[in-house]
């Protein structure tokens, strides 16, 4: 487990609902769809880096005219761009939060830190599908990459849909999570039943795709 895995534990209303459906004692917790979640500002800052370089160059090169009048409208293209989209990004992540699964000896409890929204069920009461999707092609409309995806059906029949890029270290959480609900094997599913799955609801965000990137 990572440090920042290790610093996050449960808070009292956490708690008080994993007592309430009797999970027992808490083992872990840990943050997944990491590196699916909109709003994490990762491209703005590197674009805006990237602005910031091409300014540099503006004012120590020795460029033709054309030359510096490029550097110029791209650096601060770039830099008025990402500076609103920076913004909306980090006000839409703090509002949101991010996905937590809260795991204890007999059941998970899912929360949304930005809305506080909770989800808590046993073990035995989840229905879990642990699924492999290999895009290296990659496939029109879905980004290149592979993926593991666990699907939870809860007992009123709501779903959600975890996916990560494999290559993440959140995809062994996603894993590891998946054989404590007795997920079994992993499947390996192709580019149809890949976007059937994908636009599964992401606990906090209803009618919203899990977007695979």
């Amino acid at each position: 487990m990572n440090p920042a895995a290790q610093e996050r534990s449960p808070g009292p209303s956490v708690i008080d609902l994993a007592e309430r459906h009797g999970l027992g004692t808490w083992v872990s917790t840990e943050r997944v769809n990491e590196t699916q979640e909109p709003g994490n500002g990762r491209r703005g800052l590197v674009n805006t880096i990237v602005g910031v370089v091409l300014l540099a160059l503006y004012f120590l090169l020795d460029l033709p005219g054309y030359g510096k009048v490029l550097l110029l409208v791209f650096g601060l293209g770039l830099l008025v761009l990402n500076g609103p989209v920076m913004l909306l990004a980090s006000r839409g992540l703090a509002k949101l939060g991010v996905w937590l699964t809260h795991t204890f000896e007999g059941g998970l409890v899912m929360e949304r830190t930005g809305s506080g929204d909770l989800r808590a069920a046993r073990f035995d009461e989840l229905d879990a599908e642990l699924m492999f999707f290999d895009n290296s092609a990659p496939v029109d409309g879905l980004v290149r990459g592979q993926y593991v995806l666990l699907r939870l059906v809860f007992p009123d029949g709501t779903d959600y849909v975890m996916a990560e890029n494999v290559q993440h270290r959140s995809a062994d959480v996603v894993r590891a999570l998946a054989e404590r609900c007795g997920a079994g094997v992993e499947r390996t599913i192709d580019a149809t039943e890949a976007r059937q799955h994908t636009p599964g609801k992401a606990f906090g965000l209803p009618r919203i795709p899990v977007r695979i990137r």
